[in-house]
């Protein structure tokens, strides 16, 4: 179903995709994807995913630096996950740590539930939890919603929680790094399935992201 797939995710005009279906080369609005031990592809919630091993699999991607939590601009990151196991933290997504105001990072916590995490300043960073913890062999949607000062979490279409954050002004061009299924320095690997990676740019609308959360079951 790739055709009906792809045309799904164009009227969401996103900008950055990695699907994982059955090629590292598939992904739109980022340099190739990278690693010295890639992940294996595996039947996925759409078509195919990508299978972390908790142990020494992660990708690493170049995208774009206009991305940022702190600036007052509007995206959105999307992506289906499911857990081999839940014990011990594990990285989902990282952007670039040390670029302040840009760090972001998507994670499986000590107690199961996924967490959106950013720094800005002393004065302003952030952190929204799911309300439950997630359990091993099941598919999950998430998307985390920045708009503006605003970001929001969702997991399978239900706004999980939200936070205002205060603005900073930056000045930065180019890439940036962003890992997949591990951190930078490559700790807290994620054991399970990754798939349909996209980040739009702009901030879905809550009936968007409960669009998309629930279309793998009709494009299966």
């Amino acid at each position: 179903m790739p055709k009906r797939k792809n045309a799904f995710r164009h009227q969401m005009a996103w900008r950055i995709s990695i699907s994982g279906d059955g090629t590292f080369d598939d992904s739109q609005g980022v340099a190739s994807l990278i690693s010295t031990s890639r992940p294996h592809f595996v039947p996925g919630r759409i078509g195919q995913a990508f299978r972390f091993n908790g142990s020494d699999n992660f990708l690493e991607a170049e995208g774009s630096y206009a991305f940022c939590t702190f600036c007052a601009q509007a995206w959105t990151e999307s992506l289906f996950i499911k857990l081999d196991s839940t014990p011990g933290e594990m990285t989902i997504l990282d952007r670039v740590r040390g670029v302040a105001g840009r760090e972001r990072r998507i994670y499986k916590s000590e107690n199961g539930r996924i967490v959106v995490e950013g720094d800005g300043d002393p004065k302003s960073s952030l952190f929204i939890s799911t309300m439950d913890p997630l359990r091993s062999g099941q598919w999950y949607h998430l998307a985390a919603v920045t708009d503006n000062d605003r970001v929001f979490l969702y997991l399978d279409g239900v706004l999980q929680g939200q936070q205002i954050v205060r603005q900073r002004s930056f000045v930065g061009s180019g890439q940036l790094s962003v890992f997949i299924g591990a951190s930078q320095g490559r700790s807290n690997f994620l054991t399970g399935l990754v798939d349909e990676i996209a980040v739009y740019n702009r901030a879905l609308g809550p009936d968007e992201v409960k669009k998309i959360a629930g279309s793998c079951s009709v494009l299966k």
